[in-house]
Protein backbone atom coordinates (compact mmCIF):
# COMPACT_ATOMS: atom_id res chain seq x y z
CA UNK A 1 0.00 0.00 0.00
CA UNK A 2 1.48 3.41 -0.93
CA UNK A 3 0.95 6.88 0.90
CA UNK A 4 1.71 9.74 0.49
CA UNK A 5 3.86 11.58 2.05
CA UNK A 6 2.32 14.86 3.95
CA UNK A 7 -1.25 13.78 3.63
CA UNK A 8 -2.96 13.51 6.68
CA UNK A 9 -6.48 11.99 5.57
CA UNK A 10 -7.87 11.69 9.31
CA UNK A 11 -7.43 15.18 10.62
CA UNK A 12 -9.28 16.24 7.22
CA UNK A 13 -12.03 14.05 8.29
CA UNK A 14 -11.85 15.32 11.95
CA UNK A 15 -12.19 19.23 11.06
CA UNK A 16 -15.14 18.48 8.39
CA UNK A 17 -16.89 16.53 11.06
CA UNK A 18 -16.13 19.25 13.50
CA UNK A 19 -17.62 21.61 10.83
CA UNK A 20 -20.72 19.64 10.13
CA UNK A 21 -21.53 19.59 13.76
CA UNK A 22 -21.24 23.37 14.47
CA UNK A 23 -23.12 24.12 11.65
CA UNK A 24 -25.81 22.23 12.52
CA UNK A 25 -26.09 23.54 16.07
CA UNK A 26 -26.01 26.78 14.55
CA UNK A 27 -28.88 25.60 12.60
CA UNK A 28 -30.72 24.01 15.54
CA UNK A 29 -30.09 27.23 17.77
CA UNK A 30 -31.47 29.59 14.97
CA UNK A 31 -34.33 27.27 14.76
CA UNK A 32 -35.02 27.22 18.49
CA UNK A 33 -34.64 30.58 18.38
CA UNK A 34 -37.15 31.11 15.55
CA UNK A 35 -39.71 29.10 17.16
CA UNK A 36 -39.07 31.14 21.06
CA UNK A 37 -39.41 34.72 19.64
CA UNK A 38 -42.96 33.37 17.06
CA UNK A 39 -44.43 32.07 20.39
CA UNK A 40 -43.65 35.47 22.53
CA UNK A 41 -44.98 37.30 19.73
CA UNK A 42 -48.75 35.82 20.07
CA UNK A 43 -48.30 36.32 23.66
CA UNK A 44 -47.14 39.74 23.72
CA UNK A 45 -50.14 42.22 24.56
CA UNK A 46 -48.62 45.25 23.04
CA UNK A 47 -48.29 45.74 19.35
CA UNK A 48 -45.06 47.17 18.93
CA UNK A 49 -44.01 44.07 21.38
CA UNK A 50 -45.10 42.09 18.36
CA UNK A 51 -43.53 43.67 16.03
CA UNK A 52 -40.37 43.72 17.35
CA UNK A 53 -40.82 39.69 18.37
CA UNK A 54 -41.77 39.44 14.57
CA UNK A 55 -38.44 40.72 13.59
CA UNK A 56 -36.34 39.05 15.43
CA UNK A 57 -38.26 36.03 14.18
CA UNK A 58 -37.71 37.54 10.90
CA UNK A 59 -33.74 37.47 11.18
CA UNK A 60 -33.30 34.14 13.12
CA UNK A 61 -35.48 32.53 9.95
CA UNK A 62 -32.66 34.21 7.42
CA UNK A 63 -30.04 33.29 9.56
CA UNK A 64 -31.37 29.73 9.57
CA UNK A 65 -31.47 30.06 5.77
CA UNK A 66 -28.24 31.02 5.57
CA UNK A 67 -26.84 28.58 7.86
CA UNK A 68 -28.67 25.56 6.10
CA UNK A 69 -26.99 27.11 2.66
CA UNK A 70 -23.37 27.10 4.24
CA UNK A 71 -23.99 23.44 5.69
CA UNK A 72 -25.09 22.47 1.83
CA UNK A 73 -21.92 23.75 0.74
CA UNK A 74 -19.39 22.27 3.12
CA UNK A 75 -21.25 19.17 2.39
CA UNK A 76 -21.02 19.12 -1.23
CA UNK A 77 -17.87 20.53 -1.67
CA UNK A 78 -16.49 17.82 0.90
CA UNK A 79 -18.44 15.08 -1.32
CA UNK A 80 -16.92 16.66 -4.13
CA UNK A 81 -13.56 16.25 -3.02
CA UNK A 82 -13.96 12.51 -2.13
CA UNK A 83 -14.98 11.75 -5.72
CA UNK A 84 -11.83 13.29 -6.96
CA UNK A 85 -9.72 11.50 -4.21
CA UNK A 86 -11.23 7.93 -5.37
CA UNK A 87 -9.68 7.78 -8.54
CA UNK A 88 -8.81 4.30 -9.75
CA UNK A 89 -4.46 2.85 -8.63
CA UNK A 90 -2.22 3.59 -11.65
CA UNK A 91 0.43 1.33 -12.77
CA UNK A 92 3.36 0.89 -10.30
CA UNK A 93 6.53 2.14 -12.19
CA UNK A 94 9.20 0.18 -13.25
CA UNK A 95 12.00 -0.75 -10.56
CA UNK A 96 15.16 0.52 -10.75
CA UNK A 97 18.22 0.00 -8.80
CA UNK A 98 20.03 3.05 -8.48
CA UNK A 99 22.45 1.73 -6.46
CA UNK A 100 23.58 -0.72 -9.06
CA UNK A 101 23.47 1.71 -11.85
CA UNK A 102 25.58 4.00 -10.18
CA UNK A 103 28.02 1.66 -9.12
CA UNK A 104 28.38 0.26 -13.38
CA UNK A 105 28.94 4.55 -14.01
CA UNK A 106 31.63 4.59 -11.72
CA UNK A 107 34.10 2.55 -12.10
CA UNK A 108 37.87 2.26 -10.40
CA UNK A 109 40.55 0.69 -11.69
CA UNK A 110 43.36 -1.48 -9.87
CA UNK A 111 44.85 1.40 -7.83
CA UNK A 112 41.58 2.78 -6.68
CA UNK A 113 41.18 5.71 -8.87
CA UNK A 114 38.48 6.42 -10.87
CA UNK A 115 38.79 5.69 -14.29
CA UNK A 116 36.99 9.35 -15.37
CA UNK A 117 39.67 11.55 -16.50
CA UNK A 118 37.62 14.36 -15.59
CA UNK A 119 37.50 13.71 -11.89
CA UNK A 120 41.41 13.12 -11.48
CA UNK A 121 43.18 16.63 -10.25
CA UNK A 122 45.19 18.63 -12.67
CA UNK A 123 49.12 17.88 -12.48
CA UNK A 124 49.27 21.53 -13.39
CA UNK A 125 50.47 21.17 -16.67
CA UNK A 126 48.05 23.41 -18.22
CA UNK A 127 49.27 26.99 -18.54
CA UNK A 128 45.58 28.14 -17.56
CA UNK A 129 45.32 26.48 -14.34
CA UNK A 130 48.49 28.01 -13.24
CA UNK A 131 46.29 31.54 -13.06
CA UNK A 132 43.90 30.34 -11.05
CA UNK A 133 43.97 31.39 -7.25
CA UNK A 134 42.46 28.18 -6.03
CA UNK A 135 45.43 25.34 -5.85
CA UNK A 136 42.86 22.45 -4.96
CA UNK A 137 42.03 20.01 -7.10
CA UNK A 138 39.02 20.25 -9.52
CA UNK A 139 36.55 17.68 -8.52
CA UNK A 140 33.16 17.34 -10.21
CA UNK A 141 31.50 14.82 -8.08
CA UNK A 142 30.75 17.44 -5.08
Amino acid sequence: MLVAIETNITSRSVSFILVIVLLTAICVGQGAMMFITIEAATAANDQADRNVFARLAWMSLVLLCLSLIMTFWVLLRYVRQRMRDTQPPHEPSKYINAWELAGKRFQLNEDNEPEDPDYLPDDGEDEEDEDDEDSRPRDRWR
